[in-house]
């Protein structure tokens, strides 16, 4: 056994040495770096020359077939000892004889086979993967045909919709996916930032009348390549070129991803091309809620309508950019109601069955001051597409309205799983956590949003105005500055000045924000609201009540219909106003009909006008009716708290509550956590009827005092930021970045 050992050994060195001697190492070396070129630029030539797509395959074939061959040829011509070519000659033809040119074929055969195996589209996949989240990233495109990207953006945005009728796997919306158009992140970023599990990517290139497309799908977390094809087609019609290709990949993919080809390919709901490229085209400019992008969009939803008349998705797109109008632009509710109300109707005619359209019904009706008929359409919409990120958007608003909270963050969660990256979605999450309490946990969600969307103008004031609740004063107006740099002429904008200034006691500064603001935005029902508000806390209830009746009477002489959420706040505000000016059988009227909805459930928001009411009632001796309304704003805290309320201004409404109820020691408890919370605006306590029976406490006058040296504090490091804001108007402030 040992002299065996040693003489297999001796044969190994011995074949060892023969081939350094004869060099195939630099032959071996040397063959695969020339192959290795010759695959990279086939790769390149193919697309541009509009070869066949199994061009690169057949390559890499013949350069894997061609390397045992080379290195038996150069055994083979290998001169021998005596430096003779004759003998390699001879040792050449005795391999083509015989026994061993069978071997020759049989290996180079055995190596054919192997490569096309590897390279067949069923082994392309060489490992076991579990893909159930996918993002659609918008395509690259080459070539000389001008279609400046809407072509590419037209079989990407195709493709995604086709993707989401597949059962049992998550698409990322449109509006995060195409975030990522510059190509500059890495696919694992991507993946992260997305909460994806792949994502797929492609190229266009055109020539003339002829267009190839390569599409991938890419595993994010190692950048392996599950899967490709290549299409050559001519460009022909655009909107069945998109659906062709959509229908072929969404095919394959849920073969490759579900193992069945049968998954449907969601058609856009137009024949017309030009008709589902205004529509996309409106997506994306109603998705940057500004006064001017709300207009472009309704402009092209408006031609997408003119190009195909029964084109639902473009009425429901109709209707909800005059919707967001009345709040993102100055457009009178009863105008932008109209306008929705017949597009709406138009949609749901053409398509009873069209998500979007029950989530249009449902913005309409919370804006009619109608929750419980806008929860039921809201969640009519999910049923339908549970996918359809802004109805879930819009349902976490409505909730949060009514003070269920947990719910509201539950919704506004599935929001941002379906659309990671969209600033009012992710805005609306932080402020849900931040109105539990979680001021920091929310600040990091605005602030990553801050670092995709620099120039999300309602990402700032949102932020301004949570700052603000939380005691960072000097930061709630540095962010407002930020909005106001990025369009002076905003009527938001200026609104959110002017509520800075008047947090900060500079009241001088305040009104003149309002003035201009009102120069802008006229009858802005935000900017009513604020002004009204400008008055109460700066003491001036003859000013509030003057200003509030006034709106109010305009108002119902214009508008007749019933209650919408403008003609509340003007009824709270009108009947305050009523109820300071010691009229109290006038202020109950007013707060009772601004209390009306549709079911009679009470919430949240509606703690402060039951507050005046219940202070109305017990001013005018109606005791049996204050101790109601105080009962029901118990019920209605007791809520809230269960659904997660713990912010400082749910502590300030329980101070309020317990004040009435005469609870003093636990109504000054309330009021110390509301400042240990942050608060400090002590206009809002100091004119608020409910605590006037506090008024005359050391603890009471303490708080108060505390309050006012810290917004002096504050207002003093507001100015510091001003004067360097003059050089740099979008300097971040240190507390919030």
């Amino acid at each position: 056994m040992g002299a065996r050992l040693h003489f297999s050994s001796e044969r190994v060195n011995d074949s060892l040495r023969e081939l350094r001697r004869k060099r195939l190492y630099k032959v071996a070396v040397a063959y695969g770096v020339v192959a290795w070129l010759a695959v990279q630029i086939t790769d390149v030539l193919m697309p541009a020359l509009f070869l066949p797509e199994w061009g690169v395959r057949f390559v890499l074939v013949l350069a894997i077939a061609g390397f045992p061959l080379v290195l038996i040829i150069a055994w083979a011509l290998e001169p021998n000892g005596n430096g003779t070519a004759a003998g390699a000659r001879a040792r050449l033809a005795s391999l083509l004889h015989g026994q061993r040119l069978d071997y020759l074929i049989m290996g180079i055969l055995a190596t054919l086979i192997a490569g096309l195996l590897i390279n067949a589209p069923a082994f392309n996949q060489t490992r076991a993967v579990s893909i159930d989240s996918v993002a659609v990233l918008p395509f690259t495109e080459f070539g000389d045909n001008g279609s400046t990207g809407y072509l590419g953006d037209g079989i990407a945005g195709e493709l995604l919709n086709s993707l989401t009728g597949i059962d049992g796997l998550r698409v990322a919306a449109r509006t995060s996916s195409f975030a990522f158009r510059d190509g500059a992140t890495d696919i694992r970023e991507i993946g992260r930032q997305l909460n994806v599990d792949a994502v797929v990517e492609g190229t266009l290139r055109t020539d003339g009348e002829r267009v190839r497309i390569t599409i991938q799908l890419i595993d994010v977390a190692d950048g392996f390549n599950l899967w490709s094809r290549t299409y050559s087609r001519d460009l022909g019609g655009i909107l069945d070129l998109q659906e062709e290709i959509a229908r072929a990949v969404v095919s394959a993919l849920s073969i490759e991803l579900l193992g069945n080809g049968d998954a449907p390919v969601t058609r856009p709901g137009t024949a017309s091309a030009g008709a589902y490229q205004r529509y996309l085209e409106g997506r994306v400019a109603f998705h940057r809620r500004t006064p001017e992008s709300l207009q472009e969009s309704i402009r092209m939803f408006e031609e997408a309508v003119q190009l195909d008349p029964d084109y639902a998705l473009a009425y429901s797109g109709i209707a909800d950019a005059q919707l967001l109008r009345v709040s993102y632009a100055n457009v009178p509710l009863e105008q932008a109601r109209e306008a929705a109300e017949r597009a709406i109707a138009r949609a749901l005619t053409l398509d009873d069955r069209l998500a979007q359209a029950y989530a249009s019904l449902g913005l309409l009706k919370a804006h009619d001051g109608q929750p419980g008929a806008a929860e039921q359409a809201y969640r009519k919409a999910i049923e339908l597409n549970p996918d359809y990120a802004m109805a879930q958007m819009w349902l976490g608003g409505l909730l949060m309205d009514q003070g269920r909270l947990r719910d509201a963050n539950m919704a506004f969660s599935k929001a941002r799983n379906l659309d990671p990256l969209h600033p009012v979605i992710n805005g609306n999450l932080a402020a849900s956590m931040m109105a539990m309490g979680m001021y920091d946990a929310g600040l990091v969600i605005f602030n990553r949003v801050l670092e995709y969307a620099p120039a999300s103008a309602p990402v700032l004031r949102q932020m301004s105005g949570w700052a603000a609740d939380f005691g960072h004063l000097d930061d709630s107006m540095a962010l407002a500055r930020r909005a106001l740099a990025l369009d002076e002429s905003e009527p938001q904008n200026l609104i959110a000045m002017a509520r800075s200034a008047l947090w900060l006691d500079d009241m001088t500064t305040a009104e003149q924000w309002l003035g201009e603001a009102q120069s802008v935005a006229g009858d802005n029902p935000m900017l009513f609201s604020y002004r009204a508000a400008f008055y109460f806390e700066a003491g001036q209830p003859s000013a509030l009540d003057a200003y509030a009746s006034s709106q109010l009477a305009a108002a119902e002489a214009s508008s007749p219909r019933a209650m919408d959420y403008k003609s509340r706040s003007m009824l709270d505000w009108a009947g305050r106003g009523r109820v300071l000016m010691h009229d109290y059988d006038r202020g109950i009227a007013l707060l009772e009909r601004a209390l009306e909805t549709d079911e009679g459930r009470r919430q949240i928001k509606d703690l402060e006008t039951l507050t005046f009411l219940a202070v109305a009632y017990q001013r005018s001796a109606r005791d049996e009716a204050a101790r109601e309304v105080v009962a029901q704003c118990e019920t209605v805290l007791d809520s809230a708290h269960r659904q997660g309320a713990g912010g400082p201004r749910a502590a300030l409404m329980t101070a309020a509550v317990s004040a009435l109820a005469g609870r003093h020691d636990e109504a000054l408890d309330q009021l110390q956590r509301t400042y240990d919370l942050g608060w400090r605006r002590h206009g809002l306590i100091e004119h608020h009827l409910a605590f006037e029976s506090l008024r005359g406490l050391d603890r009471y006058n303490e708080l108060i005092r505390r309050m006012r040296e810290d917004t002096a504090s504050m207002r003093e490091q507001a100015g510091e930021q001003a004067r360097v804001a003059e050089a740099d108007p979008l300097t971040r402030v240190s507390r919030v970045d």
